[in-house]
């Protein structure tokens, strides 16, 4: 039934995708060998009947280095989320979410962006521990909320998306962004990422 929704979805995509599906890992590592030249996209469930997606992710990248892998799964913890973007995913989506959803983040993922279910962004705060203090000045520091739409734009989110996820107006949205700007001197999205970086992301 899922093969059934990504068919619909790719279908509805700009290019014509040739979409080829297997039930196991034995199965995705034979089309990993088999496949000259690489895929496209992978699309990889972590709970397979016969291993983990885990081990089908880490073959895929060792094959094929730059092929942008779409994590969509069922499992929801912070170690498998950890898991799969260490080994290289670029998108983490739950089964769960809309026919939407999924076609943004196939979008992304194949322009070279990522993604993660929203639901899910709490966790990548808590994979990454506290941020780092370091000394910059006192009206530069990020408020958790600053820092929390930074993590989501980062991720590929539109201030839509973002005011959704965060429960927030739009106008807010806005509001965050004026006031990132101001404190890291900065006139862009992109800017201020690198620079939230590059400052460790303190916040209060």
């Amino acid at each position: 039934m899922f093969l059934g929704a990504f068919e619909r979805v790719f279908a509805a995509l700009p290019n014509k995708w040739d979409i080829k599906a297997v039930q196991d890992g034995a199965s995705a590592f034979a089309a990993l060998n088999e496949s000259t030249p690489s895929f496209d996209l992978a699309l990889i469930d972590i709970g397979l009947p016969d291993m983990s997606g885990l081990d089908v992710i880490s073959e895929t990248r060792q094959k094929f280095p730059d092929i942008p892998i779409l994590v969509v799964t069922e499992f929801n913890s912070e170690q498998t989320l950890s898991s799969a973007i260490r080994l290289g995913a670029h998108g983490y989506l739950l089964k769960h979410e809309s026919k939407q959803s999924l076609r943004t983040s196939i979008e992304l993922v194949t322009q070279g962006q990522y993604w993660v279910s929203p639901s899910l962004t709490r966790n990548l705060f808590k994979l990454a521990g506290a941020p780092v203090a370091q000394t910059i000045p006192h009206d530069a520091v990020l408020t958790l909320r600053e820092l929390e739409l930074l993590q989501h734009i980062s991720l590929g989110l539109t201030y839509t998306q973002c005011a959704d996820v965060m429960h927030i107006s739009l106008h807010t949205v806005r509001s965050h962004i004026r006031r990132i700007y101001g404190k890291l001197e900065v006139s862009n999205n992109r800017q201020a990422i690198s620079k939230a970086k590059l400052t460790g992301a303190v916040f209060l």
